[in-house]
């Protein structure tokens, strides 16, 4: 090598030096500016859409709820016709330990049974029980306890014992559900007021004198229509009481029809207390 040519190579090498610390290194696969790239966020039918716009979404509604499954259709069961069965509180307690003081002013609903006209009775239908969660809000439990009360302390110290029990036993054969039969229940009892029909042909409770049994008959029979009830009496220390009134419906419990016999199971004179 000439001496000419070494300020040459060195300059070569200094220019070489110089780029290398000017350069910038970088990795495999990595770039100067990155991509924002949105994330999407996972949806729920209740969480809004990250995209809602008023004003596209402007007048649109969210679906209703989807409503819930209709109860099934309770089991149909034969019977012939309905009876309402009343019972006067005050003849009651005369041979019960009776609730003190009982609801003497008015008839209380002792049962609503589906009947046959012959024997066998429907009775224990089905299994189906009531669903006190629900009861409370379909039906009156106000009225319930004033019209339906549990009189005899026997039947256990519990409304919804006594009335779980006439479900079971009768309401069970009505081919409805519990809510259904307890209003249709007091849809028949407010259609007449017993006392009041008593009443307006002078048969007053708490008289000391008797009433014949068939006085009181054709009253009940007149104020419901020309249609025959049933009317049973009890009989305590010598004295026989007025006890219970039955009248008889179709099987809808529209309209009155007459009652099978025997219709009066009373004596010739008996006292309504």
């Amino acid at each position: 090598m000439s001496l000419n040519m070494i300020p040459i190579i060195i300059i070569f090498v200094g220019l070489l030096l110089a780029s290398s610390s000017c350069s910038y290194s970088t990795p495999n696969n990595t770039s100067y500016y990155k991509t924002l790239t949105p994330t999407s966020p996972s949806l729920s039918h209740d969480s809004p859409s990250p995209y809602y716009s008023p004003l596209l979404n402007k007048g649109k509604k969210k679906p209703p709820p989807t409503p819930p499954l209709p109860p099934p259709q309770p089991i149909v069961t034969p019977f012939e016709y309905l009876k309402i069965v009343q019972t006067w509180p005050t003849s009651f307690c005369k041979f019960k330990k009776c609730i003190i003081p009982p609801p003497t002013t008015w008839f209380t609903i002792h049962g609503v049974w589906p009947s046959n006209i012959s024997d066998p009775q429907p009775r224990l239908c089905t299994k189906e029980k009531i669903d006190w969660s629900t009861f409370s809000s379909l039906v009156s439990m106000t009225d319930l306890r004033k019209y339906w009360p549990r009189l005899d302390t026997a039947v256990r110290n519990d409304d919804l014992f006594f009335w779980s029990e006439q479900w079971d036993n009768h309401g069970t054969c009505s081919s409805m559900h519990p809510p259904d039969f307890f209003n249709l229940a007091f849809k028949i009892y407010h259609k007449k007021e017993l006392k009041t029909i008593l009443q307006n042909e002078g048969i007053i409770p708490g008289g000391i004198k008797p009433e014949t049994s068939q006085k009181i008959f054709d009253t009940i029979e007149t104020g419901i229509g020309g249609f025959k009830p049933q009317i049973e009496c009890l009989r305590v220390q010598n004295k026989d009481y007025l006890y219970q009134i039955k009248l008889c419906l179709d099987k809808t419990g529209d309209k009155y029809k007459d009652c099978p016999g025997p219709l009066i199971k009373c004596p010739m004179d008996v006292y309504f207390p």
